[in-house]
């Protein structure tokens, strides 16, 4: 009696505050629920059973789902079944039976294992393989091939299970099985030690019979004490004998149960204390399952009835969400059959009649949605503040809604007769509110409606206060000043602003400095104006065009920007320099995406309404969150025009259902960071089928040719999974960053050969990055370019070079040696030639002309005194010159005279004798150590006969009384000088002497010298010949 008398007065008290706030207050009560939207796997994606018991979700981040159809494993962006077909039985692989009766557990190697009704099967991760096993007889082969039900794995490697009615533990490392205890149990919950060995197994029989059966396991795992609980009934209800379904394990001393009475509280060591919960309004109260949400709630699913929220703190039953088309998010169908909570605060629940899954988000975001279960809903088309902080929401069909800022109603103004439908909302500079209908302008003022001004002709749009008794108001064609004077409103029609038509202007706002406007119209333009004197005047330069249509400005730009929201994106407007920018130039969604509110709050984060959620931006972080459904929002959807930005820095949109409201500062995205899968490698575009998946893989080890890698990445998320993306870089190889959506491949293509790393990183569909992963990767160099074949190959390729080239250098050698040996035989045939001829020249022509001379000579000395013709004389002048000449001619052609040693001797000598002949002292500087270099005959001669002009000059022109003549060999150079300390040689004489000067340096010249001749304190000559090594003896 005392269950039943808590049972009831929870249930009067709630019905009647329910009765009471739908009455009066109908929309705050629902406003200050929390609220959950759900999205739902279905056929569509692959789910063809609706019979899913079991929901589990692993260390990888995927669900697996128990059907009578086989497994299904899902990663958020593709759903794989597990069956029969796919992996059919074979001896100890394959799935055992395709009737799925156990929940799912992952060991430490990440394998899954769950029971079929006939056995035990593990999921090798690795492997992508189904292994099966089987409780064995004495005998050592499968015995048992029922009625399995797999319910705990333990960190201790033992597998509990039921098999043919009687409870098990399997070691899956060892295969050791022990036989427990007989149940009646279907369904099991379990309560472990600290340590996180088993500690109490509740089996219930569920339909098979009432009651529960209560297993206690010693802590050294070696004892089981057997209870059992609730068989003949509840506590002072001997009539209520509960069947239980499914049991949750709060502490030591509180358990919760399922019942087709209800929920019942119990302590296990203490069940008479037990309470039964029933729920609310229902013709039944059986609920099937539930899960522990936080430290207050326990949602609890029904079999008829859909999803509840049991509050533990007030032992009553708060929320019930129900399956509602019109509500976008809701719960499928209100018969459910299976409930699981992850570890992101994911909420999925099953159906008995629907094949689909739904998950929801338990943690949204606390936004405020008034209108949320307003029985029908209406469009928001415009808000406005009050004076004092009340949010006026106009209708389309269902009038003027007054709310508190926490969404809690205050007055609802209905349309009539003397109010029609609302379009427009503002309020002025006093804080009353002005509403415009398509007609009419109301004033709302002491808590009264003054219809101010009623149009018969145009459209109207929206008004603007000027002055406290003047507002700008718009229609589908033009633009009028209203003024509100004693003798009624005055209307003036503004036709031209300096000349320029007034366009059509959809929207206003007024700028934060005074007097300042900022029409929109519908040509995609900003007009800035400026009011003065009553009269708008567009400001020099404020014509500023946009180039789509513009939904929505905002001043809380930085620095004199205008944030603008338009048809084709956000963009930065700059007042100053009238530059437009793309705020999300290279953005996927938002580049192009329509913008229908858009503001910066006071952390510096910009706000965007758009169609597709609302978006939140940190520029100066790059920072990215976008907030639909799952996170609360009612809609995803917003209307035009239909935003407020509250003097408290709250933010209003309304939709086509209601509006919503959030406060900035307090919005937080989805916490979760995804995980990453590979799989699915290529290598050459053909499928690479490693010894293990590549996801368990750290070094992949490739040919030289397997050069063109690809392979699927999978960002898993469950939080709007199909817009994770992939960011990943080959360290190595070029060092950049790509982005691909989720699913798509990472590709590259001919890889030279060397030592890489693959990092990986999975990013949410807000940018949120999960853990990077890094994979080796080796591409071996070929075969040809390894150490040992490049050495081995190295010395082959030189020994060969070396005998080719050794061979061509030999060929050449003697090639050369041949043309040498010819040259050397010309060379040597020459100089044969040169010294016969001066050898017979010196034989014949000097001995016929030494004979001439003596024969002249010997004419003269016999007659002495006697007058000797003068043609006798001449002959032995000329004999004598000749005879010199020969003898030099004959000196130039001997090559035994080729040598600078040689030619110093000679010269010396030359000098020596021809200025003592005439009476000229002579002084001689020539080195004892000249070294032995060779000069040939035609430097040698040009040389002498430029030494032999130098000494006539200075006989016939000089007048000198001493000579000096020197030679130096120094830095591969020869110098020639012979001075005198004669009168000099000056300009007139350089002329006078004339060609012999010439033909000096025309000789030097010729041999590759020069000639200088100074003329300071009498006259120098010096003769300079390089002496390089190509004519030096080797």
């Amino acid at each position: 009696m005392v269950i039943g008398l808590k049972v009831m007065g929870c249930y009067f008290f709630l019905r009647k505050t329910i009765v009471s706030v739908s009455l009066i207050f109908y929309f705050p009560f629902f406003a200050l629920c929390q609220h959950l939207s759900f999205d739902h796997l279905k056929p569509i994606d692959g789910l063809d059973d609706r019979n899913i018991d079991f929901i589990k979700k692993d260390s990888k981040g995927y669900f697996w789902f128990s059907s009578l159809e086989g497994v299904y494993n899902y990663n958020g962006f593709e759903l794989k079944h597990l069956s029969l077909d796919n992996y059919p039985l074979n001896g100890n692989n394959g799935l055992l039976e395709k009737d799925i009766q156990g929940n799912f557990f992952e060991d430490a190697e990440t394998n899954i294992w769950f029971t079929p009704i006939n056995g035990i099967n593990c999921y090798v991760r690795e492997k992508d393989e189904l292994l099966n096993y089987r409780i064995k007889g004495k005998n050592g082969q499968p015995a048992i091939d029922a009625g399995y039900s797999g319910f705990h794995l333990g960190n201790d490697s033992l597998l509990w299970l039921k098999a043919d009615n009687k409870l098990y533990s399997y070691n899956i490392a060892t295969g050791a099985q022990k036989k427990i205890y007989a149940t009646k149990g279907y369904r099991f919950s379990v309560d472990t030690f600290a340590n996180g060995k088993l500690k109490t197994i509740y089996a219930c029989p569920w339909i098979r019979s009432p009651g529960i059966e209560q297993f206690s396991i010693s802590p050294e795992q070696n004892f089981i004490v057997k209870n059992e609980l609730f068989q003949d009934g509840l506590p002072g209800h001997p009539e209520k004998k509960p069947n239980i379904s499914h049991v949750i394990v709060e502490n030591d001393s509180s358990i919760w149960l399922f019942s087709q009475y209800g929920l019942i509280k119990t302590d296990p060591q203490n069940p008479d204390s037990s309470s039964l919960y029933e729920l609310p309004s229902v013709s039944d109260s059986q609920v099937k399952d539930g899960v522990i949400l936080n430290d207050s709630l326990i949602a609890v699913i029904s079999k008829n009835h859909g999803l509840w929220l049991f509050n533990r703190d007030s032992s009553c039953f708060s929320k019930n969400f129900l399956s509602n088309k019109l509500i976008p998010g809701s719960i499928s169908s209100n018969d459910l059959r299976e409930i699981y909570l992850d570890n992101e605060e994911l909420l999925w629940v099953s159906y008995y009649d629907k094949a689909e899954i739904g998950r929801a988000w338990v943690n949204p975001n606390d936004f405020i949605v008034p209108f949320k279960h307003q029985p029908e809903p209406d469009k928001v088309n415009s808000m406005a503040e009050d004076a004092l902080g009340q949010i006026w929401c106009a209708t389309q069909k269902k009038g003027l809604f007054i709310f508190d800022e926490s969404g809690k109603l205050k007055k609802n103004i209905l349309y009539n007769d003397g109010l029609q439908p609302i379009t427009h909302l503002h309020k002025d500079k006093v804080g009353n509110i002005w509403a415009i209908s398509s007609s009419q302008i109301y004033k709302f003022t002491d808590f009264a409606w003054e219809n101010i001004y009623v149009s018969t002709e145009e459209n109207l749009l929206y008004t603007l206060q000027l002055e406290p008794n003047k507002l700008l108001v718009s229609t589908i064609d033009s633009l009028y000043t209203l003024t509100l004077g004693k003798n009624g409103p005055e209307v003036k029609k503004l036709d031209n602003w300096g000349g320029k038509p007034i366009f059509e202007s959809f929207y206003a706002l007024p700028s934060k400095k005074k007097n300042i406007f900022y029409l929109l119209d519908g040509r995609g333009e900003i007009v800035i104006v400026t009011y003065e004197n009553g009269e708008l005047i567009p400001q020099e330069g404020g014509h500023i065009q946009i180039g789509a249509d513009i939904y929505a400005i905002s001043e809380k730009g930085k620095d004199d920007q205008l944030l603008v929201g338009t048809a084709n994106g956000a963009l930065l407007l700059d007042l100053i320099t009238k530059e437009k920018k793309n705020i999300f130039p290279d953005h996927p969604v938002l580049k192009n995406l329509p913008v229908y509110a858009i503001t910066r709050d006071q952390n510096d984060w910009y706000w965007l309404a758009t169609r597709v959620g609302i978006w939140a931006y940190l520029a100066k972080t790059g920072q990215l969150y976008c907030y639909h459904t799952e996170d609360g929002l009612p809609s995803q959807e917003f209307n035009l025009y239909s935003y407020l930005e509250t003097n408290n820095g709250k933010f209003w949109l309304g939709y086509n259902e209601g509006a919503v409201g959030l406060d900035p500062l307090s919005i937080r995205p989805y916490p979760f960071t995804p995980k990453l899968e590979l799989r699915n490698v290529s290598i050459n575009k053909e499928s690479y089928d490693p010894d293990t998946l590549i996801d368990y893989k750290k070094h992949l080890i490739l040919k030289a040719k397997e050069n063109t890698f690809a392979m699927d990445a999978i960002s898993i998320s469950h939080y709007f999974p199909k817009h994770n993306r992939i960011e990943y870089l080959l360290e190595g190889y070029d060092g950049v960053k790509r982005i691909i959506a989720n699913g798509e491949q990472i590709q590259f293509t001919k890889i030279p050969s060397g030592i890489y790393h693959l990092k990986v990183t999975p990013m949410n569909a807000n940018g949120v990055k999960g853990k990077t992963r890094t994979l080796k990767l080796t591409i071996k160099k070929p075969f040809f370019a390894r150490p040992e074949i490049l050495l081995i190959s190295l010395f082959l390729v030189a020994g060969a070079f070396y005998f080719i080239i050794r061979m061509v250098v030999k060929n050449r050698l003697r090639k050369q040696q041949r043309i040498f040996q010819h040259l050397n035989d010309i060379k040597e045939a020459r100089q044969s030639e040169r010294d016969r001829i001066g050898a017979e020249m010196h034989e014949d022509l000097a001995g016929g002309l030494t004979s001439i001379q003596l024969l002249a000579q010997n004419v003269r000395k016999k007659s002495k005194g006697v007058d000797v013709p003068e043609k006798l004389k001449r002959i032995e002048e000329y004999s004598a010159e000749l005879v010199e000449g020969m003898r030099e001619i004959i000196w130039a052609m001997n090559s035994s005279y080729d040598s600078l040693p040689d030619l110093a001797i000679y010269m010396r000598q030359f000098v020596l004798g021809y200025f003592e002949d005439l009476d000229i002292p002579c002084k001689t500087t020539i080195p004892d150590n000249f070294p032995d270099i060779i000069i040939s005959g035609e430097k040698r001669k040009n040389l002498f006969l430029c030494l032999k002009e130098s000494a006539h000059n200075v006989v016939k022109h000089a007048n000198a009384d001493f000579v000096e003549f020197s030679m130096h060999y120094a830095q591969q150079q020869l110098s020639i000088i012979l001075k005198d300390n004669g009168k000099g040689i000056g300009e007139e004489k350089l002329r006078h002497f004339g060609n012999g000067l010439v033909n000096m340096k025309k000789r030097m010249e010729v041999i590759g010298g020069k000639m200088i001749i100074e003329s300071q304190n009498g006259s120098s000559v010096k003769l300079i010949l390089p002496l390089s090594e190509p004519d030096s003896r080797s």
